[in-house]
């Protein structure tokens, strides 16, 4: 018996009776969530029988975004939110699971603001991690395709884009392809319209802590092809003389994975007692819910549900990122 045969044993052990609990009361326990109510053992039976759960997990994955809408919708109240989908993307990516590889691609392609919208600061914080961790090493121009869309969300192009980095981080993807891509997407850029992408591609760049790509930040803040508002060269210094390991989590999520359970319970959807508790859109967009606090990264990258730095009192997405991208 493997280590990983042997802690699911364990896990299992521990669950007692309650990990023996038929697989669809677990998926429909993991589906729609009350809000203040934590979700660590049935996340915790999935992990245990994962061969038993990863075709329900996959086929959840393939769902587009308008099946998705139709189930978040579905929710009986304002207390419960659905969590299926937000689920498959961390278990299948917590498993390295390369089958979830093409889907997650189709479904962020398929219509990016959607996705945006439906899984929110996942985005911006995990979806590259994910997609790295699932790469099954196949022809990555999909993934290159949504990345240059002038017209996908700027915030899901720069996940795609920051996988490939993750990708190289975990030994799949050599460093210098990933570079070369980059820099050869660098002078397409330049003159493409959308600033806010532009912004988060001068970033992501930062992370290779490389000269070369530090001269030409250099030269498009000096040209001011990026916003200097929302990006400066004390941001990219910070970034080009952090700590390897640092970057290395903030990019592959290694520690963040291990503790998945102890991560996903701790979002504030589960530990809030009433949804008045979360800053929610009153147009109805709930996407914190699946935020633990504030997404805040001293600068290096805007989420689109942090206050807009302006001092407008607005989301950033509702406020200076809808100007720079009319």
């Amino acid at each position: 018996m493997d280590k990983a045969e042997l802690g699911r044993q364990q896990l299992l052990e521990l669950l007692g009776e309650a990990g023996s609990k038929p697989a669809d009361e677990v998926i429909a326990d993991l589906s729609y969530r009350e809000i203040g109510v934590r979700p660590a053992i049935p996340l915790a039976i999935v992990i245990a029988r994962a061969d038993e759960f990863k075709d329900r997990l996959l086929a959840e994955l393939a769902l587009d975004a308008g099946q998705i809408e139709v189930r978040m919708l579905a929710a009986r109240d304002d207390r419960h939110a659905y969590f299926l989908h937000t689920f498959a993307l961390y278990l299948l990516g917590l498993w390295e699971e390369p089958r979830a590889f093409a889907p997650l691609v189709a479904y962020l392609s398929a219509d990016s603001e959607a996705a945006f919208d439906q899984i929110d600061d996942i985005v911006t914080e995990d979806v590259h991690a994910i997609l790295a961790r699932v790469y099954d090493g196949s022809d990555l121009g999909p993934l290159k395709a949504l990345i240059e869309n002038a017209e996908a969300d700027p915030y899901v192009r720069c996940a795609c884009l920051q996988s490939l980095q993750a990708m190289a981080r975990l030994g799949k993807l050599p460093q210098s392809e990933v570079a070369a891509y980059c820099e050869a997407l660098a002078p397409r850029l330049e003159g493409e319209s959308d600033n806010a992408f532009r912004t988060l591609f001068v970033l992501a760049l930062a992370y290779f802590q490389d000269d070369r790509f530090l001269l030409l930040i250099d030269r498009w803040l000096s040209k001011g092809v990026v916003d200097r508002q929302h990006v400066s060269r004390d941001d990219i210094e910070d970034i080009a003389r952090a700590d390897y390991a640092d970057l290395n989590e903030e990019l592959t999520r290694a520690e963040r994975f291990d503790g998945l359970i102890d991560y996903l319970s701790e979002w504030a959807w589960f530990t809030a007692s009433d949804p008045s508790e979360l800053d929610l859109d009153p147009d109805g967009d709930d996407g914190d819910r699946h935020a633990a606090e504030p997404f805040v990264r001293d600068g290096r990258k805007i989420g689109r549900n942090e206050p807009c730095p302006c001092g407008s009192g607005k989301k950033y997405k509702k406020c200076c990122l809808e100007q720079e991208t009319i």
